[in-house]
């Protein structure tokens, strides 16, 4: 799997949490009952990567009462395929200064054994397919700043 795939499936999936966070924070209940553990197994069969399972933990932090900011979200991932293949990592969503400033941040490592068979419908490695290893660790931050000034025309 590509970079680029593992950067659409990461930004797909923070659309799906942001959108979940959107729908816990418009709810009527207080900031201290948002909080909490959220663990899901996810299996997984792919021909290129294996058989086997990913591994999320979310954990929703509570913000003070009357804090205009999304509650804060941390997590770890792991993932274990049949072809041996394992990605561990650990991020944090949060806001500050009552959500004038977001700010995500994560680490990941991970090593995958891959088979590659071709493309199409009649792939050239169908039968003996080529073999590859992808070790990878990577960093990701960002922070996005809401603008305080407002110009009146």
């Amino acid at each position: 799997m590509s970079v680029s795939s593992w950067s659409a499936i990461a930004a797909e999936y923070k659309d799906h949490v942001d959108d979940k966070k959107s729908k816990v924070d418009s709810t009527s209940k207080t900031n201290e009952e948002k909080q909490g553990f959220i663990a899901l197994p996810i299996p997984m069969s792919n021909p290129t990567l294996g058989t086997g399972v990913q591994l999320v933990g979310l954990y929703m932090h509570a913000k003070e009462p009357g804090s205009k900011a999304h509650n804060d979200t941390s997590g770890i991932i792991g993932m274990y395929t049949s072809t041996e293949s394992w990605l561990v990592g650990a991020f944090h969503d949060g806001a500050l200064k009552d959500d004038s400033v977001r700010y995500t941040g994560g680490v990941f490592h991970g090593d995958l054994k891959l088979k590659y068979y071709g493309d199409g419908n009649d792939p050239i490695f169908a039968g003996n397919p080529l073999k590859y290893d992808m070790k990878m660790s990577g960093v990701m931050l960002r922070a996005c700043f809401k603008s305080l000034i407002r110009i009146g025309i």
